[in-house]
């Protein structure tokens, strides 16, 4: 399990990206919450890509080029995430972000929208559409849980996770900055198979804000959204990936999968294989072959 979403906890994954948007320079005169860059088939579907913890949005660069001929494309960048200039937040990092994307739809009404996440990206789709169900109709969630806890201590409960999580958001904030680079560092290759793609993860980490990043983990530790799942309404496509490194049967990673989602009324987990965390970048074609199902289903 530990070269799948588990390796967050060893990485601190980050990433650099300088994002175009359409914003006019008054808009962007301050800091936002969320960049978004609109693209795509204005009339169409609406798809809106979430990066993961401290991920950019290039992350999606291959995903767009595959979807714009046919979709109206939300891509996020988040602040303090990937060199966007961090933003502080009252309260939770992660309900900030879920609301300011429920602003964006808000602003900019999309049709039959479907939320695409990746890692933290798809846990914040989750609260996203568990908040603001009117505007969602679709779930994509790539290799994110509702309790990440549980995913590398099957004892964990709710309590402990919560206890767990402040301490370990301070301890990352607290890091040297050299040590917090070089644990980040020392986690990716549990999170991606492609060798040629480490350089890039390792540069883009290293432009991340670590108080953000920090903050952001401590609540993905903390968070327990099991129960809370069965209120979703919406079709919700699970994309988990499965290598024979990890050393465990595919089926019994396939059953924890299942069991963190086993409240949410409409759920299909499926595995990708022969990939690690960063799906979309290991399996490329299969990645783009099970979202364009899952989104003209």
């Amino acid at each position: 399990m530990r070269n799948t979403i588990i390796g967050l906890l060893l990485a601190g994954v980050g990433v650099f990206f300088a994002i175009s948007t359409n914003m006019s320079a008054d808009e962007t005169a301050e800091p936002s919450l969320i960049h978004v860059t609109k693209t795509g088939q204005a009339a169409a579907r609406t798809v809106v890509l979430i990066p993961g913890l401290a991920s950019s949005a290039e992350v999606w660069d291959e995903t767009r080029a595959a979807l714009e001929g046919g979709y109206d494309l939300r891509i996020i960048q988040v602040a303090g995430f990937a060199g966007a200039a961090p933003v502080e937040v009252e309260g939770n990092y992660t309900d900030a972000i879920a609301a300011a994307i429920l602003e964006e739809l808000r602003d900019r009404p999309g049709k039959d929208t479907v939320l695409l996440g990746h890692s933290l990206g798809g846990f914040v789709a989750m609260k996203t559409a568990l908040s603001g169900p009117d505007l969602i109709d679709e779930l994509v969630i790539v290799d994110s849980v509702p309790f990440l806890a549980g995913l590398f201590n099957p004892g964990a409960t709710p309590e402990l996770a919560a206890a767990q999580g402040p301490a370990m958001a301070a301890q990352m904030a607290a890091m040297p900055r050299e040590a917090f680079d070089a644990q980040q560092k020392f986690g990716l290759s549990r999170l991606v198979k492609t060798q040629d793609y480490l350089p890039t993860l390792e540069a883009w980490g290293k432009a991340s804000d670590q108080a953000t990043v920090a903050k952001a983990m401590g609540e993905l530790i903390a968070a327990d959204l099991r129960a809370d799942l069965s209120a979703l309404s919406q079709d919700t496509f699970v994309m988990m990936p499965w290598d024979a490194a990890m050393g465990i049967p595919e089926t019994q990673v396939r059953d924890i999968y299942e069991a963190q989602y086993a409240a949410a009324p409409n759920t299909r987990v499926e595995t990708i294989k022969d990939s690690f965390h960063f799906i979309m970048v290991d399996q490329k074609e299969a990645f783009l072959e099970s979202l364009t199902s899952a989104l003209e289903d």
